[in-house]
């Protein structure tokens, strides 16, 4: 049967034919509808009411194209909503085929900031989807925590257009605000508080109290490990757990979207590894963007990146498109076991453009772009006979690409 369907930024409004169910059908509770995958299956309840009677949902299975070749505008697919009502249980209806408009990005255009003549930001545009984490990067002063304070409404753009989920967040930023998590650089928290009040006064300014609010507090305090400082005040606290603190109250109201300035600064190995797992799984059903500059944070969690200098975008490509910018892409990597003469045979090599010696008994060799040197080097050793302890293909360097593009365009 039928049914009508506008996807937006605070809403699911869908109009079932009467003869099938027998009202209007309501969204009432938002667990994220912008992240579901293509096949997703999950249990709901307390998202409809029908009526003045509130159902509930057995499952609500939607079979849509993969969010990825998704565009924004309109779409076709199916939504089968199996319907029990609360108050009937006899009541068991389903409804399919689901066309609507799809608002599910993030989208800045054209986008500046001045300060009297300082131009921080200079007319950049980029779109982000759900299920993609961004990584934003660029040296100290390119603009990156302007543009992030922009997109979260807390300052105001010289010109240019914000839109997160559908909402304008230049005429409404205070309904952007309630999709949004934040980790400003440098968060600030009330260090008389203890974390546990504080992350509950959080919590009830985004509008949580009682169970929901509860149910969140334990979830977020898993999440990032605080049990154990609980009862502390946050100004007692490492520089490492104030971190954490902040990431938990940007998590508290389980947003759709997810702005995170250097979110692992000043954790620990074992801390940051936690905290990027942890992003890894938020983004499955969110939107993400992380500011650093971590590079190996970017190669490991991020599947978009963005590179900005002095308030330009010089580079928007996944990490591995970045790398293979690199000079160091598909170079090989040679460590000898013992001290042998092997540079002139190197060098000699048709594959090879130039070799650079790497400490003891290391060597680099750079290869012409689109060959492959690693069969030759490895002939070159078996006939040789030489010892080797490593022997591998660079996939290019990232810091070499950042550094290359910011000096470049500095230049």
């Amino acid at each position: 049967m039928p049914c009508q369907v506008d996807v937006g930024a605070d809403n699911l409004k869908t109009s079932v034919v009467r003869e099938e169910v027998g009202a209007n059908l309501t969204l009432v509770d938002y667990p994220g509808f912008f992240g579901f995958r293509q096949g997703t299956l999950l249990h709901c309840n307390r998202l409809f009411s029908i009526g003045s009677c509130k159902p509930t949902i057995d499952y609500l299975f939607f079979s849509l194209l993969p969010w990825t070749s998704l565009e924004e505008g309109d779409f076709r697919g199916v939504l089968h909503l199996n319907i029990r009502s609360a108050t009937d249980p006899n009541t068991n209806k389903t409804c399919s085929s689901l066309n609507g408009k799809l608002s599910h990005m993030i989208k800045l255009q054209v986008l500046e900031k001045s300060y009297g003549n300082l131009h921080a930001v200079k007319g950049i545009s980029f779109e982000v989807k759900p299920g993609e984490v961004l990584g934003f990067l660029g040296p100290n002063g390119a603009g990156k925590s302007t543009t992030m304070r922009m997109i979260t409404g807390y300052i105001q753009p010289t010109k240019g257009s914000i839109s997160v989920m559908g909402t304008d967040v230049l005429s409404d930023p205070q309904k952007a605000q309630e999709i949004m998590g934040y980790l400003p650089e440098g968060a600030p928290l009330y260090g008389e508080m203890t974390v546990t009040a504080f992350l509950r006064f959080v919590g009830q300014i985004r509008g949580l109290s009682g169970q929901r609010l509860n149910d969140r507090f334990d979830e977020v305090v898993k999440q990032v490990s605080l049990q154990k400082v609980l009862r502390q005040p946050i100004d007692t606290l490492s520089k490492g757990y104030k971190r954490r603190v902040g990431l938990a109250q940007a998590l508290i109201h389980d947003p759709q979207v997810l702005i995170l300035d250097e979110p692992t600064d000043g954790l620990d190995p074992n801390q940051k590894h936690e905290v990027r797992k942890l992003i890894q799984n938020l983004s499955k059903d969110k939107i993400v963007v992380i500011s650093t500059h971590i590079l190996e944070e970017v190669d490991a969690l991020c599947s978009r990146v963005v590179i900005i200098a002095r308030g330009k975008i010089v580079a928007d490509k996944t990490p591995l498109e970045l790398a293979q910018m690199s000079r160091y892409h598909k170079a090989v990597y040679v460590r000898f076991s013992e001290e042998y003469e092997p540079l002139e045979a190197l060098r000699k090599l048709p594959e090879i453009t130039e070799v650079e010696e790497c400490g003891s008994q290391g060597y680099l060799l750079y290869t012409e772009p689109g060959k492959q040197a690693l069969h030759a080097v490895n002939q070159l050793i078996h006939d040789h006979n030489w010892d080797v302890e490593e022997l591998h293909v660079e996939k290019g360097r990232l810091d070499d690409v950042f550094r290359r593009l910011t000096m470049e365009d500095a230049a």
